[in-house]
């Protein structure tokens, strides 16, 4: 008999939206919140970014959507 494993769709999804000057830190802090690694040196970003992440809050399943937007693109 084979076991098989259930996974659990989160209960939340929360869309994160991350605008601000350029060279400020915004790729740094949402690589190291989803990634857990810090990286000190970035190009620039030209355009949009997304990245995911599943987090554990009091017991409930939550996905996580960081939108990043250049500045450079909302001034055009």
């Amino acid at each position: 008999m084979a076991s098989s494993t259930k996974t659990l769709e989160p209960a939340q999804t929360f869309k994160i939206l991350i605008i601000g000057d350029s060279g400020v830190g915004k790729s740094s802090l949402m690589v190291r919140f989803v990634d857990d690694i810090f990286t000190a040196a970035y190009i620039t970003t030209i355009g949009v970014d997304f990245k995911m992440s599943t987090i554990n809050v009091d017991g409930h399943q939550c996905r996580i959507q960081i939108w990043f937007v250049s500045f450079l693109l909302l001034i055009k």
